[in-house]
């Protein structure tokens, strides 16, 4: 009797499978396009005119040649001139002018053309597509 039970029980008895589904998400690299990048060096003439300035100093010594009653001569400025007494003792214990010194400043200006080659560097940037 039992297995009469039993064999009723295996005729009731269904197996119902249990799914569950599930999502597995990722990534993965794909190429959409290329990038073409070309760097050239371009030689440019250059040419300007420029002034320059040069400054020359001139020195003179000119003769005094006399001798010191009152105070002593000092560095003095005449113009664009600087003056420097040079003196000198003599044996009769006078001061003597002997010459003095004169420095000159002298301003000159030129005009000169600057020709040179200057270089510069350009970037060009093409894209294209994956399917290309």
């Amino acid at each position: 009797m039992e297995r009469a039970n039993d064999a009723a029980m295996d005729r009731q008895q269904k197996i119902i499978p249990i799914v569950a589904e599930r999502l597995v998400l990722g990534k993965e690299e794909q190429i959409t396009g290329t990038v073409l990048i070309d760097k050239k060096v371009i030689d440019e003439d250059f040419s300007q005119t420029l002034t320059l300035q040069q400054q020359e100093v001139q020195v003179e010594r000119r003769t005094v040649g006399r001798f010191v009653d009152d105070a002593l001569p000092t560095v003095r400025t005449e113009g664009n001139s600087i003056i420097i007494p040079v003196l000198k003792e003599v044996m009769v214990k006078r001061t003597w002018w002997e010459e003095e010194v004169v420095i000159t400043t002298i301003s000159k200006e030129e005009t000169v053309a600057v020709e040179e080659v200057l270089r510069r560097e350009k970037v060009s940037i093409q894209r294209t597509a994956a399917n290309e």
